[in-house]
């Protein structure tokens, strides 16, 4: 069986079989496009879960540098007051050493002004 196509003036015998061949292989370039597609879909979809994901461990991430930040600043902190806390107490420990050097001196004259008179 043949089919007519006029494209012209003049008609054109086409099988029908040529035809429904034709027909087959749009269906199937069309069917494979299809595939394609859906396969592109799921591509982007895994693509936007993978950039959420990211997404939130960079947030994460953020978050624990700046705790770090405020915990070095405290940090910093703390030792400024510790040093000096220390220096406060050196100068103490000397103050006091001082003092039982000039009480031992004075004993140790007063012992000796005591001989002598003695």
């Amino acid at each position: 069986m043949t089919i007519a196509r006029s494209s012209s003036p003049r008609l054109i015998e086409v099988p029908v079989e040529d035809t429904v061949d034709e027909l087959q292989r749009r269906y199937e370039d069309i069917r494979h496009l299809e595939r394609e597609l859906s396969e592109l879909r799921e591509l982007t979809t895994d693509l936007g879960a993978v950039v959420a994901s990211q997404h939130a461990s960079l947030d994460q991430t953020e978050d624990t540098v700046n705790d770090a930040e405020a915990a070095v600043a405290v940090g910093t902190t703390h030792v400024q007051d510790a040093s000096q806390t220390q220096s406060a107490a050196r100068d103490a420990t000397a103050g006091i050493v001082a003092l039982c050097a000039g009480v031992v001196a004075a004993i140790g004259a007063g012992g000796w002004v005591l001989g002598v008179l003695l």
